[in-house]
C-alpha cells in the first residue's frame, strides 16, 4: 500500500474539517434549540432541570473546544503551506516534524473534546439505568484512565521524536479512543 505523503493529508484534513465543521455548525444549531427552545416546559414555566442544564453546557464546551481545533488545523495548514511554500520541500519537512506548540495544543483541544464527550455519554449511562453507580463504575474507572493517559501524552508530546509518538499512540490507543465508548456499550444491563 502506498504511503500518502504529509502535505497530502493535511490539504485532505482541512477540506474534510471544514466540510465537517460546517454540518457540526448546523447541527449545534439545531440542537440548541432543541434543547434550550423547549415549548412544552415554558408554557408550563417549569425551568430547566439539572440534567438538561448539564448536558447544555456540554454541548457548548464541545463547539468551543471543536471550534478552537478547528482554527488550529487551519493555521498549521497555512503555516505550512504559506509560510515554508518558497522553500524548497518546505511544507513537507514542516509538516513530518509539526511538534510545536500548535500541535500540542490541537492535542490538548482533542483531549478536552474526547472527555467532554465520554463524560456526557457516562452520565447519560448513569441516567438511563435509573442513577445506580454499579452501571457507571467501569465506565468511569476506563474515562479517568482516559483523562490520565490523555494528560500524560499532552504533557510529553513536546520532547518526543516521531516514533516515539506513534509509539506511545499505539499503547495508549485503546484506552484513548475506545475504552470509554466500549465500557458504557458492554457493560451488562443487570448490574
Amino acid at each position: 500500500m502506498a504511503q500518502i505523503l504529509s502535505t497530502t493529508a493535511q490539504l485532505l484534513e482541512m477540506v474534510l474539517q471544514a466540510l465537517l465543521y460546517g454540518v457540526y455548525i448546523v447541527l449545534f444549531v439545531l440542537s440548541m434549540y432543541f434543547l434550550a427552545g423547549d415549548r412544552d416546559r415554558k408554557r408550563s414555566g417549569a425551568g430547566m432541570n439539572g440534567s438538561m442544564i448539564l448536558i447544555i453546557i456540554g454541548n457548548i464546551l464541545l463547539f468551543a473546544t471543536i471550534t478552537a481545533q478547528w482554527i488550529l488545523v487551519e493555521i498549521q495548514g497555512f503555516i505550512g503551506f504559506i509560510g515554508h511554500g518558497s522553500e524548497p520541500n518546505g511544507p513537507f519537512l514542516y509538516l513530518i516534524s509539526i511538534f510545536d506548540g500548535l500541535a500540542v495544543a490541537t492535542l490538548a483541544l482533542y483531549m478536552v473534546e474526547t472527555a467532554v464527550a465520554d463524560f456526557i455519554m457516562v452520565y447519560r449511562h448513569w441516567i438511563v439505568w435509573q442513577r445506580k453507580w454499579m452501571t457507571v463504575t467501569l465506565p468511569a474507572c476506563t474515562y479517568f484512565t482516559a483523562l490520565v493517559c490523555g494528560a500524560i501524552l499532552v504533557y510529553r508530546m513536546h520532547g518526543l521524536t516521531t516514533d516515539e509518538v506513534s509509539l506511545v499512540n499505539s499503547s495508549c490507543g485503546v484506552v484513548l479512543y475506545n475504552a470509554p465508548q466500549q465500557a458504557t456499550q458492554r457493560w451488562p444491563a443487570d448490574a
